[in-house]
């Protein structure tokens, strides 16, 4: 997995659906301060969460880590 992806994925994948951290920490039923760091790069989620955040946003865990998407 390429961390800096994921990192950028995961940020630009809530900014299109609209939501703050804190709602989309609570769509996925994390803590904010956990998802905030996620986000940041300042820790990896594990594959549970990985998942979760790949559902909740309707992709594939392979589209999550490794693809690009545009801003």
């Amino acid at each position: 997995m390429s961390a800096q992806i994921f990192h950028a994925n995961t940020k630009i994948l809530r900014i299109k659906a609209k939501l703050t951290q804190k709602q989309f920490s609570e769509k996925i039923g994390v803590e904010i301060k956990r998802y905030a760091k996620w986000e940041e790069g300042r820790s990896q989620p594990d594959i549970d969460n990985i998942e979760a955040i790949a559902f909740a946003h309707q992709i594939s865990i392979d589209e999550l880590l490794n693809g690009i998407l545009q801003s």
